[in-house]
């Protein structure tokens, strides 16, 4: 498995995957307003090097943006095929670029659609904690808080 920065070239692979997550939101918010803005940001995380995608031989396995300034996880999708270890491994790459002694924050779907389940779980396995809801381009989000 390779983790590295994404680059323009990958933008059709890191815009499909968001897109493979769309079926676990569709029923929580408009598309067009949840996509809003979305090539916009890609690009702005591709100039600010604070996005990584996962590939295993050609296949897209997951990408995470992150927000140094912020300290939080902007972006977070593992293909349906990517197994555990590469999603941990994406994470601790990830992970060792925002500042562990400060909190770090994450939003997940509040969606019950499994995936959406699995991957608030998988936060929770790693020390995040649910802090409530907020609203993310339209979409109910479980903000999730990790303390240092």
């Amino acid at each position: 498995m390779l983790i590295r920065w994404i680059t323009e070239a990958d933008l059709p692979a890191w815009l499909a995957l968001s897109q493979e997550y769309d079926q676990y939101i569709i029923e929580l918010v408009d598309m067009d307003t949840w996509y809003d803005g979305f090539e916009v940001y890609m690009a702005r995380k591709i100039a600010q090097r604070e996005a990584l995608i996962a590939f295993e031989q050609d296949i897209t396995l997951g990408a995470i943006a992150i927000s140094r300034s912020g300290n939080r996880i902007t972006f977070y999708a593992m293909s349906h095929i990517a197994e555990p270890c590469a999603t941990q491994a994406l994470f601790d790459t990830a992970l060792a670029e925002l500042d562990t002694a400060r909190m770090i924050t994450v939003n997940t779907p509040n969606s019950t659609h499994q995936h959406a389940l699995n991957q608030k779980r998988f936060f929770e396995e790693n020390g995040f904690v649910a802090n409530g809801i907020v609203i993310e381009n339209g979409c109910p989000m479980i903000e999730m808080r990790r303390q240092p």
